[in-house]
């Protein structure tokens, strides 16, 4: 029997933190009118960074690839045969 209560009690103190985490209703947080306002806010600015993404994107695809450089040309002998490769 005492293990019994033991174990009773064990379970209680480990589940009551558990318990005070749980929502008990609508008053612990926002309305859901609020909440769908802040998603549709996020949503709202995530299309935004995308959008200016995808301008920023395009742009750079316009611009051509970027010149071809040797940045080792320096560091090279000026009549290497590596050069030429």
């Amino acid at each position: 029997m005492k293990m019994f209560v033991a174990t009773v009690v064990t379970l209680a103190v480990l589940a009551a933190p558990a318990y005070a985490q749980s929502a008990r209703g609508a008053s612990n947080g926002p309305p859901a009118r609020e909440l769908r306002e802040q998603d549709m806010k996020k949503m709202r600015e995530q299309a935004d960074i995308e959008r200016q993404y995808n301008e920023t994107v395009k742009r750079t695809r316009s611009e051509g690839p970027p010149p071809k450089t040797d940045p080792w040309s320096r560091v090279r002998p000026a009549g290497s045969a590596d050069a030429k490769h």
